[in-house]
C-alpha cells in the first residue's frame, strides 16, 4: 500500500482513541459527579450498560493471575479484578480508578484478546490504547493532574502522546 494512503499513523490512532474515550465517558456518565457516588455509577454500568464486573477473592486471584492487576474480556463486556482493587475503587484510590478505566477502555475499544502484551509498543497495541483511553478520561473528565499519572507504569509514550495531541493541536 502506498505510504500516502496509510491512515493508521501513530497520531491518527491516538486521536481516534482519545475521541472514543471522550465520547465513551459521556455515554458511561464518567464525570466528577460519578466520583461522589461511585456505588451508583457501578450499578449504572452493570444495570444499564450491561457490564459484567466479576470480583474475585484476593487469594484465588493470586493463585490464578499472579502479577496481573485486572483482566477484561471485551467480547463479553466483562472485567475481572481482585477484591482489593474493587475495594480501592470505592475508596477513590487513583490507581484503582485508572485500572478500572484501563479495563473499561479494552471493553469500549472492543479489543479481542484477554492478554495482549507486545515487545514493540505501537499505537495499534491494545495496551497502549487502553492506557491512552484511561489517561484521556482521567485528565479531561475527572480533572486529574497529569503529573499524578507518572507514577503508574503506563505504556511507553502515552503521556507524551496525550500532551502532544491535546495541548499542541
Amino acid at each position: 500500500m502506498d505510504e500516502k494512503c496509510n491512515f493508521y499513523t501513530r497520531e491518527f490512532i491516538s486521536k481516534l482513541v482519545m475521541c472514543i474515550a471522550y465520547i465513551s465517558a459521556n455515554q458511561l456518565k464518567i464525570n466528577l459527579n460519578m466520583l461522589r457516588n461511585i456505588e451508583k455509577w457501578i450499578s449504572f454500568l452493570i444495570d444499564k450498560e450491561r457490564l459484567d464486573i466479576l470480583i474475585i477473592d484476593d487469594n484465588t486471584w493470586s493463585n490464578l493471575f499472579s502479577g496481573i492487576d485486572a483482566i477484561s474480556i471485551p467480547s463479553h463486556k466483562r472485567i475481572k479484578m481482585p477484591e482489593k482493587f474493587f475495594r480501592s475503587l470505592y475508596k477513590l484510590d487513583l490507581y484503582a480508578i485508572y485500572l478500572f478505566l484501563h479495563e473499561l477502555g479494552h471493553v469500549s475499544l472492543e479489543h479481542n484478546k484477554i492478554l495482549h502484551k507486545q515487545v514493540n509498543i505501537t499505537p495499534l497495541d491494545p495496551e497502549y490504547q487502553a492506557d491512552l483511553f484511561a489517561v484521556t478520561i482521567l485528565i479531561l473528565k475527572l480533572k486529574i493532574d497529569i503529573n499524578k499519572l507518572s507514577e503508574f507504569s503506563l505504556q511507553k509514550d502515552v503521556i507524551e502522546d496525550f500532551k502532544k495531541i491535546y495541548y499542541e493541536t
